[in-house]
């Protein structure tokens, strides 16, 4: 089936002066991985365990939450709402359903298939997308001035502070029915720090004591692995050429009021009248109109046209484009259900 689904255009006019318009639209990436597009309904499934009371961040001050949650739970809740936007981002799954079962369960145990066989019989689901573990810790590093007295209480004696943030989390995809691991992948995040002395003053243990980091991180991971595991959307710049003679005026005016054909049709006849100053942008102005409308490999084959008439890395770069996004396609049909 030919992918279509993937054209969001906004208009962004360029100035009056460019011999051309831009125009933003969004392509739809494949996934890193593929999961049989049969699998269409999902469970989100958090397998932190709660851990003793003991390390509570005194940085949730008086919220009610801080009798319960520890930084690292807080952390994985972080990484589950990354997931969950990105999916909700994507076209890939009907639905997904975040669930806290009643009893912890090890999520990789083989005797527990029939617990989660039970879980996903109740939402209807036939995949479960888990984050097993999520940890995170600071190294320090602090180098002092020559002949200081090492007291790492006073920024006076230190030269450098040295500090790394690192973020670890697992993950795993499960199909409890046919009792097998599909996917199990490890998301990681490293963030160096380094602070000279006249620094040190205000940043010397901001960094390690504040949560704030840490859940910006998991945010992070939880996005970086919906996008491993649903296609994405991509913000992309095309520009077409509007100036030359008047029916390049008027053709770009039809694609500005989203007239594709019809703008088309005015790039078609001009690049046939063999005018050789407006041969080559007609024919990249045809590569749009179609990719466009969703027809790559037509697309292509302009984009072609014009490289072989000009020469240029402008209509080089669009062909690499355009070749990648065939390829691309296929990808995409065959994580959709297209193929």
């Amino acid at each position: 089936m030919k992918w279509i689904f993937l054209i969001i255009p906004i208009v962004l006019l360029g100035s009056c002066k460019a011999p051309y318009h831009k125009i933003n639209i969004d392509i739809l990436e494949p996934a890193i991985i593929n999961i049989p597009s049969n699998y269409t309904r999902a469970i989100i499934y958090n397998a932190i365990k709660p851990v003793d009371a003991g390390f509570i961040s005194k940085y949730y001050g008086d919220h009610p939450d801080t009798n319960y949650i520890t930084p690292r739970q807080m952390g994985s809740l972080d990484c589950m709402k990354g997931l969950i936007d990105a999916l909700s981002e994507s076209p890939r799954f009907q639905s997904f359903i975040p669930v806290v079962p009643e009893q912890q369960i090890n999520i990789l145990s083989h005797t527990e298939w029939d617990k989660l066989q039970a879980i996903c019989r109740e939402y209807n689901c036939s995949l479960i997308i888990c984050l097993e573990s999520f940890e995170q810790k600071v190294k320090e590093h602090i180098i002092y001035l020559s002949g200081s007295n090492f007291d790492d209480l006073n920024p006076a004696t230190i030269s450098e502070y040295h500090v790394q943030l690192i973020a670890n989390s697992r993950w795993c995809i499960l199909d409890p029915f046919a009792k097998k691991i599909i996917d199990t992948s490890t998301i990681r995040y490293m963030e160096p720090l380094i602070f000279e002395n006249t620094e040190i003053s205000k940043n010397l243990g901001v960094y390690h004591d504040s949560l704030e980091w840490f859940r910006d991180y998991a945010y992070a991971i939880g996005l970086e692995f919906g996008h491993r595991i649903a296609p994405k959307w991509r913000s992309v710049t095309r520009h077409y050429y509007a100036k030359g003679n008047k029916e390049m005026e008027k053709a770009a005016q039809l694609f500005k009021d989203e007239k594709w054909e019809e703008a088309a049709s005015i790039w078609q006849e001009l690049y046939k009248s063999g005018n050789s100053k407006l041969k080559d942008k007609a024919a990249l102005n045809l590569a749009l109109s179609y990719e466009i409308r969703g027809m790559i490999w037509k697309a292509r084959l302009w984009a072609l046209r014009a490289y072989r008439i000009n020469g240029t890395k402008e209509a080089r770069n669009y062909v690499n484009e355009l070749f990648k996004r065939s390829l691309d396609e296929h990808t995409l049909d065959k994580q959709m259900g297209f193929d």
